[in-house]
This record gives structure tokens, sequence and C-alpha cells, in this order.
């Protein structure tokens, strides 16, 4: 593993090592372009924001030799939107945020910040065809959906096949704008054909409440798509799932929305089954997600193998939470959030 530095407190022309980082992760993303021999980490910092739109392309990855596109742990959110100190992205012009087109890419515990003046264009986004097996978890999105005309999905997984086939999109917290222009679109989206076997599991995602808009949204062929989600919080959106020829072997379930859209086995209707997810505050400005005791999300997941932690690193143990956060009373364990091993880097 090859780490590289971003720093955005620091001039450009860095080199990327730890004493001369990129001034942005555009910088280090275009330098670094090419055949990779080892695997390469952007580990992000600085307290300045980072404005400039990134599009992952040009490299030769593979299954040993991926990308990962995370924040240092000094410099990571904290899971709520009026939380300081951290590395931050916001774009200050019309382009995609963070663009994938590249393989075995991961992004990690990123927080991200909406712009009122995106036509069109996406948070997170896959390019068609070449997220295979690419990971996005733990990241923080806020404001999203504040324009006056137009805006994209905020984590949109990709369109067609291949966009996102063995990928994994877990942990995230995603919140939309006080007000949201009306649009089709939503928190999280993925739409793929031909056993694009994805999963998204335990996101949070609540306010995409204007004409047309959902929380999370999962379709495709409907006789070989086989995307699988599961533990999902949707809350408050106008449709909080949008499930459409969801064809899976391993089904979906224990999800909770406030309509009655939350598919599988398991679901939580909130209305219908008078549940709550109790978060600690949705005020504009001010959002943390993290459940209170009392939330009816806590305890009523189902237990996946492919992570075993929650967007802050809390382990989730033998009775999962419903969502990104998992309850943790006082003097709960945490664990690493940061593994060593491939599997377990990409998959947390």
């Amino acid at each position: 593993m090859i780490n590289y530095y971003v720093d955005t407190d620091v001039s450009p022309g860095g080199d990327g090592s730890s004493g001369s980082p990129y001034a942005s992760l555009s910088e280090g993303i275009v330098a670094r372009a090419g055949v990779l021999t080892d695997a390469i980490t952007f580990n992000c910092s600085g307290s300045a924001v980072d404005s400039s739109g990134v599009h992952v392309t040009g490299y030769t990855v593979t299954t040993s030799y991926y990308i990962t596109i995370k924040t240092l742990s000094t410099d990571r959110h904290d899971g709520t939107v009026s939380g300081t100190g951290c590395y931050h992205r916001k774009m200050n012009s019309d382009v995609d945020d963070l663009r994938v087109g590249e393989k075995y890419t991961v992004i990690d515990g990123i927080k991200f910040e909406g712009y009122s003046g995106i036509a069109y264009e996406s948070c997170i986004v896959m390019d068609s065809g070449v997220g295979i097996e690419s990971v996005v978890k733990n990241n923080l999105i806020h404001n999203w959906g504040i324009t006056s005309s137009s805006w994209n999905n905020a984590i949109d997984l990709g369109t067609g096949n291949g966009s996102f086939r063995d990928g994994e999109c877990f942990n995230n917290i995603v919140i939309a704008a006080s007000t949201v222009s009306n649009r089709t679109r939503g928190g999280i989206n993925a739409y793929g054909q031909d056993y694009d076997d994805y999963l998204i599991a335990n996101n949070t995602v609540i306010g995409f409440d204007s004409t047309g808009a959902y929380g999370i949204g999962a379709g495709g062929d409907a006789s070989h798509h086989k995307g699988k989600v599961w533990n999902n919080l949707s809350y408050d959106n106008t449709t909080d799932f949008y499930i459409d020829n969801l064809a899976d072997t391993d089904g979906s379930g224990n999800n909770f929305s406030k309509d009655d859209t939350a598919p599988g086995s398991n679901s939580i209707h909130g209305t219908t089954d008078s549940k709550t997810p109790d978060f600690v505050s949705t005020t504009a400005g001010s959002e943390d997600l993290h459940l209170q005791s009392t939330s009816d999300a806590i305890d009523v997941g189902y237990t996946r193998s492919e992570f075993s932690v929650d967007i802050d690193g809390d382990t989730r143990g033998s009775s999962w939470d419903i969502g990104a956060d998992e309850y943790i009373t006082s003097g709960g364990s945490k664990v690493p959030v940061f593994w060593h091993h491939f599997n377990q880097l990409r998959r947390g």
C-alpha cells in the first residue's frame, strides 16, 4: 500500500508525501494517474474547503492494485452537520463533486456539502459500466438539492450494465437541503442490468420531500438484477424507498421508512406501525442523525457479513440497528475503522 497525502491548508505543488502534501484531492488524483503497481490511498485532511471537482480516471487497476480515498482519522467527520475540524468538500461550480471512473475504488469517511449552483450533477457518482466492486462507505452528505432548477442523486451508483456490479454502499448519511426543488431524484440510487449484484445497507437518508423525490432508489432489469437492500433508514422523504424490478436471490429486508415503501421482510413502516427513529436532531443546519435510546431502529436490523462497524467505527455486535448509526451506551466498545487486509479495508 502506497500512501499519498492531501492537505487543503497548503499551497499546490507538493509531491503527495506526508511532508509535502497535495493541496487538493483533484491535484493528487491527476498527478498519480497511470498503471498501478500497488494499492494506493489518498489520505485527506485540512480545514479549508476542498472545492475542486474530482474525476478518478486514467488509472489501470486490479483487485490488488486499487484506489482508496479517505480522511485521516484526525480529520474525519463525527457524523453531524455542525461538527468542525474535518476534511470537507463543497463545489463552487457546476460539476460532479467526486466522479468514479475506475473499478475497485473505495470512498470512505468524507464530509460533503451541497452547492446551490449544481445542474444535473451528483455528489458521488459512478461512470456507467465501470464501478465494479467499488465501495462507498461512512460518508456524510448534507444540504443536498439546494438549487432553484435541478439536481441529481446525491449518491448515484450508475445506470447500465456493470455500473456498480458487486459494489457496496453502506453506513452513509444523506441529508437533503431544508428546501428542495421538485425533481425525480433522491439520496441514493442504483439502477443496473445483467447480474449487477450490489449491496445497499445501513444507510440513513432524510428530507427529500419535494414533488417526485425519494430517499433510496434501487432497480433495473427484472430478469437479472440482483441488488440487495438491507437495514436502511429512509425517512421523511416524498417516497422513502423507490424499488423497481428488484430481482434478488438474497432478498431484502429490515428496512425502515415513514411511509409503507420499506422493502422486504421484517421492515418497519413508521406511520402504519407507530414507530419512529428518534434522531438526536433534525434541525436544519445542525442535523445529528445518531439514534437516541428511544429509537425503534435499535436492535431490529439484520446482521450482515460484509462489514461489522457503523459510520463512527462503533462495533455493531450481535444485534444490529437499522441505519448508519449503531446506538452505543455509555462505555460501549469501539473498533478501528481502517483495516489492513484488502477485503476488510474495502468493506470495513
